[in-house]
């Protein structure tokens, strides 16, 4: 599996409960080999463990970076094709994440399901090395919401205080903040994989377009 999209680090990490699983890898564009025929019982079964891994973590990149798209208004006049592409993607992953597990222990099924994983972003790769910019936008994008979902999630109060340092005031800092917290705790308390992404659009909502500004900068910061 090889994944052209920024990773989800906190959506992913509270998935397999371990602290920014992916992080160390976002974003990965490196194009990864094919995984090799094992010789043992126990060599067998890595190279589909393995696999799963990484298509798990592809699904939650392929997530974050359709939002990523979605906020670039400069990405508009690429966006369906893009959003084509993640289709296309999306859909190949999960059809061999689901032909891997009902491979149930016969190799030769489960190294075909391994093999569809590999080749599952395979137009992504051409598409990302042909539109280095569009890719390094979505990126960069990508990189800011995982940062706000790592807030979301382990600092809500630095997120509050990103949204005061971005004017975000009275009824509406009210409003934002119970969103946070209640995100936070959905996603730390119940592993709700997607509480802390789903706050952050609901905060954005109530934002006016200057204010969605100057939180960007001050999270970039």
């Amino acid at each position: 599996m090889n994944m052209r999209y920024p990773a989800a680090r906190g959506w992913i990490a509270l998935i397999f409960a371990v602290a920014l699983l992916v992080g160390a890898a976002s974003p990965a564009f490196a194009k990864k080999p094919r995984a090799a025929a094992a010789t043992t019982p126990a060599a067998d079964a890595q190279p589909a463990i393995k696999a799963e891994l990484a298509g798990t973590v592809a699904l939650a990149s392929i997530k974050i970076s359709r939002v990523a798209l979605a906020d670039d208004a400069s990405l508009a006049d690429v966006k369906d094709e893009v959003t084509g592409i993640y289709d296309r993607q999306e859909s190949a992953t999960k059809d061999a994440l689901a032909k891997l597990k009902a491979a149930a222990g016969d190799s030769d099924k489960a190294t075909e399901a391994v093999k569809a994983l590999g080749a599952a972003d395979d137009e992504a790769v051409k598409y990302f090395e042909k539109h280095a910019e569009t890719k390094e936008k979505i990126a960069k994008r990508a990189a800011l919401i995982n940062t706000e979902i790592e807030q979301i999630t382990k600092a809500p109060a630095d997120y509050i205080a990103a949204l005061k340092k971005a004017d975000v005031t009275g009824d509406t800092l009210t409003k934002a903040t119970t969103i946070v917290n209640y995100a936070s705790r959905n996603q730390r308390k119940y592993r709700d994989s997607d509480a802390a992404l789903t706050g952050r659009t609901e905060v954005r909502k109530l934002l006016s377009a200057t204010q969605v500004k100057a939180l960007d900068a001050a999270l970039a910061k």
